[in-house]
């Protein structure tokens, strides 16, 4: 099934993707998650673990407010353009939903997405993504969005629970339970 018709009308945070606090934390977290995979160690391969992980891409209704807000990103876009700008047009890009000006906005790419961008599209080092999401029903979202970015591709995430798994996920409680597990090893090491 095409991710653009698939629903999780029960997850009450879709609302918050593409408010201005959302903005505000992507492009800062995207500018330090950018800053630390040009220095060693984590250059040569990070393990990134998100709770909350979302559905991947949003859509944004005609009208809605944030779309006002998200128009900034939708100017046209060089090299030069502001870092969140660059992700989002080379994210919606790959998905088919990058808009031909502000006014035809549809779509705004969530921080999954914008995670999966920053350490693995195009870039030959051995990162790893690891994500949490609270919904099954989101889950499966995000897995189809993911697998529609990038086709074909070796996959360098993981969505937990598994997809068989139609139970509710707490990635906190997860993280909790095993942060005192987890190693320094290099996540591409055998």
């Amino acid at each position: 099934m095409d991710w653009k018709l698939m629903d999780d009308a029960a997850n009450i945070e879709n609302r918050n993707a593409g408010n201005g606090g959302d903005l505000v934390k992507h492009t800062v977290y995207l500018a330090v998650l950018r800053s630390l995979l040009r220095q060693d160690p984590w250059s040569k391969g990070l393990l990134l673990r998100e709770c909350h992980a979302g559905r991947g891409a949003y859509r944004m209704p005609e009208g809605d407010s944030r779309c006002r807000l998200l128009s900034c990103l939708y100017s046209s876009s060089t090299a030069d353009a502001p870092i969140l700008l660059q992700a989002q047009s080379s994210i919606l890009g790959a998905l088919g939903c990058w808009p031909s000006g502000a006014e035809a906005l549809q779509w705004y790419a969530g921080s999954a997405l914008v995670n999966a961008h920053a350490l693995c599209w195009g870039n030959a080092n051995c990162h790893k993504l690891e994500l949490y999401e609270w919904l099954p029903e989101t889950r499966r979202i995000l897995r189809a969005v993911l697998d529609a970015a990038q086709p074909g591709a070796l996959r360098f995430w993981n969505i937990l629970p598994k997809e068989e798994q139609g139970e509710e996920f707490d990635g906190e409680a997860f993280v909790e339970r095993n942060i005192v597990h987890w190693g320094e090893t290099e996540p591409c090491a055998s």
